[in-house]
């Protein structure tokens, strides 16, 4: 029976108002998404600015939210000034109406009232920039200090100033009178460092730098917002401090909280109560009515950053997956939420998909673990589909959450056991057994574990290369033992560009029997030998010059070319003996967005480009290229028909949630066929 690729077009009517509990202190939410023009749906960080607008960081772009609408700014390589990078990391307000905009490949100052990048700033090694509401700047890095002078409109690095850097995005802040505080890891110190100004016509400034100890016990979380800090000791207890009065109160202790939720992203003082926000797992209110007892208010949210609105008394999550949710009390209104067709506990985004010779369909999931529909032809039922962890397996439709999330980045099919393996986090190996219908994790009892697998790579039955999100990339040595497989040994090897550690990887491509390639999210293309164990750095941004260096996914066209998909378009090289020639794809020749998550050649010669946006109609076709797209609006079951598709049976790597997100997938092809335009379609047989 000949398999046909089924797309279908649903939409959405209507708004669903969700409550927090049914009290009279009953919390109301509502989520900016795509609906309103959310450029994506995993939201990094939160801003408010001296306008009372909202700023949103997100894995593609800047968006800026009015209450009606939004207004999007990416990364643009046909005008001069653009933003570095799509993904965001922090957006602080700088001098002159302008917004320091940190994305995962520098720093942008970019203006408010032009609307565009006025400077480009980068430091070396791991940095963290802080600044107050004025935009009195400081940088915290490996380099040491420096602080932004607004009449030089540079950076000043502050000399013979020592202060350790790990983790200060968290440990440090800015106050409103420009003072920067650091708090060092594993004590209970402060340090605080002051100029005499921030806008001296001299370069030469002394900077104050006082330490003291502020709290009896070593801090381990700290969290600022508007003036109040909220910390919490190595004792787990949480403390609320007023800078301003310069009073500290005790609140409650978190271990109980900490061993049932995970860690802690985000506390903040919220009406009344007390919001703790957990990465895994919601919100939990300390109600100061009933003595800090907690309440949740609500567990199906993977959080990034929480800010309060202090004008409003808005709660905004940043959201990974769901976009930024507001909450408010008693008040506020709400909108949608989408539910998924085989259970609403199914919450988190889909990472991995896979279609088995049995028939199966597999989903892994960045939390809620690993899905199998039995039969997908014969439609989705959630009776007929089983979601796996390593501590057991249940029933879709009856699915509760686990208690310890499960990711399931990489599903790849075994040619030397009847099974696939899954790369996860932590531990990061596993592997299915269609025998016995189980999921085992491959022990790994080492002194540097591999985790955070994202791609697998199977050399033969006893040897698997891996790469991961920061350990590196690594070949592992397995053995069978009592019919189980275990790690044997393991290597990991390094690499450095310019005495910098590449660590951080996404896809990985085989080649032949030798070659291996590594896309890295920091500098481009990884060429490895398997043989020599040689290796070849291969900066995409010093061949186009552009930042395209942040890579997604890999793809060995039929013809010999090799695409490279990023966070910011997608790449064609072209290789003749040792010479590398590259040509680039972006939104100036036609693609209407360019992070490009997975790629896939069809036997007709197609590329398929997974990306992620709202498409419409374009008439201007790009030189020498067909792009023709198709497009899925999001529907109420989340995994609409895109389950349909038997042609995928690939990895699609960092897809982000595919219930709140428009999924569009685009093909190229030589320009043989006819001249006509973009198109949009909504049903292909």
């Amino acid at each position: 029976m000949r398999r046909c690729l089924i797309l279908c077009l649903f939409t959405f009517i209507g708004s669903l108002v969700c409550w927090a509990d049914a009290g009279k202190d009953a919390y109301l939410f509502r989520k900016v998404d795509y609906q309103q023009g959310l450029s994506n749906s995993a939201v990094l960080c939160l801003y408010q600015d001296k306008a009372g607008l909202m700023w949103f960081g997100t894995y593609d772009g800047v968006n800026c939210y009015d209450g009606k609408g939004i207004e999007v700014f990416r990364s643009d390589f046909s005008m001069k000034k653009t933003l570095s990078n799509n993904v965001i990391h922090s957006i602080q307000q700088a001098d002159s109406s302008c917004l320091w905009i940190t994305t995962h490949l520098g720093v942008n100052r970019f203006s408010q009232d032009s609307r565009q990048v006025v400077g480009y700033y980068d430091f070396t090694g791991d940095y963290y920039l802080h600044s107050n509401p004025k935009g009195d700047t400081w940088v915290v890095s490996d380099e040491g200090i420096f602080y932004y002078n607004t009449y030089h409109k540079k950076f000043v690095h502050l000399k013979n100033i020592e202060t350790p850097v790990e983790n200060m995005d968290q440990r440090a802040f800015v106050t409103d009178d420009g003072v920067l505080w650091t708090f060092p890891r594993n004590t209970g110190s402060l340090i605080q460092c002051s100029l005499d100004g921030f806008d001296r016509d001299t370069l030469s400034v002394h900077p104050t730098v006082s330490s003291s100890d502020f709290h009896a016990k070593p801090i381990d979380n700290v969290f600022y917002q508007n003036g109040i800090l909220c910390f919490v000791d190595a004792e787990r207890d949480l403390y609320v401090y007023d800078i301003s009065r310069r009073s500290k109160i005790y609140i409650r202790n978190l271990s109980s909280l900490v061993q049932r939720y995970g860690k802690v992203v985000g506390i903040v003082p919220f009406y009344e109560d007390i919001i703790i926000a957990f990465q895994t797992n919601g919100l939990v209110r300390l109600r100061t009515s009933k003595k800090y007892e907690e309440e949740v208010v609500d567990r199906n949210v993977r959080i990034y950053d929480i800010f309060r609105d202090p004008h409003q008394n808005i709660l905004w999550v940043a959201s990974d997956g769901q976009g930024a949710v507001m909450y408010a009390k008693k008040y506020s209104i709400a909108t949608n939420l989408m539910l998924s067709k085989l259970s609403s506990n199914l919450s988190r985004q889909v990472r991995s998909v896979m279609t088995d010779k049995y028939g199966g369909l597999w989903f892994g999931t960045k939390g809620d673990g690993l899905l199998h529909v039995h039969d997908y032809e014969g439609g989705m039922d959630a009776s007929a589909t089983t979601v796996y962890s390593p501590v057991g397996r249940q029933d879709a439709s009856s699915y509760t959450r686990w208690n310890r999330e499960f990711q399931a980045y990489s599903l790849k099919q075994s040619r030397y056991m009847d099974g696939f393996w899954v790369g996860s986090g932590n531990p990061g190996l596993f592997y299915y057994s269609f025998a016995d219908k189980a999921l085992h994790c491959v022990e790994d009892k080492s002194a540097d574990p591999v985790i955070e697998i994202h791609d697998i790579y199977e050399e033969n039955d006893s040897v698997l290369y891996a790469v991961t999100a920061g350990v590196g990339f690594r070949k592992l040595i397995l053995e069978r033992k009592q019919g189980e497989i275990h790690l044997k040994s393991q290597k990991r090897y390094h690499f450095f560009y310019e005495q910098k550690e590449i660590t951080m990887f996404y896809p990985m491509l085989a080649e032949g029997d030798s070659i291996l390639w590594l896309g890295s999210r920091e500098k481009g293309l990884i060429r490895f030998d398997k043989q020599t164990e040689e290796y070849k750095v291969i900066s995409l941004k010093e061949i186009l010059h552009k930042s395209v260096d942040d890579v997604l996914s890999l793809h060995r066209a039929k013809d010999g070319r090799m695409y490279v998909g990023t966070t910011s378009g997608l790449v064609c090289l072209t290789f003749n003996k040792e010479q590398i020639s590259a040509s680039y794809i972006g939104r100036e020749q036609g693609l209407l967005n360019d992070m490009i998550h997975g790629i896939l050649e069809d036997a007709n010669g197609f590329l398929w480009l997974l990306v992620l946006a709202l498409i419409v109609d374009l008439l201007n076709i790009i030189p020498k290229t067909l792009l023709r797209m198709l497009i899925i609006m999001p529907p109420v079951c989340r995994w609409a028909s895109l389950v349909m598709m038997p042609i995928i049976n690939v990895l699609i790597p960092d897809v982000f949630s595919l219930e709140a997100l428009t999924v569009c997938f685009i093909w190229i092809r030589k320009w043989r066929q006819l001249r006509n335009s973009i198109r949009t379609y909504y049903c292909v047989s």
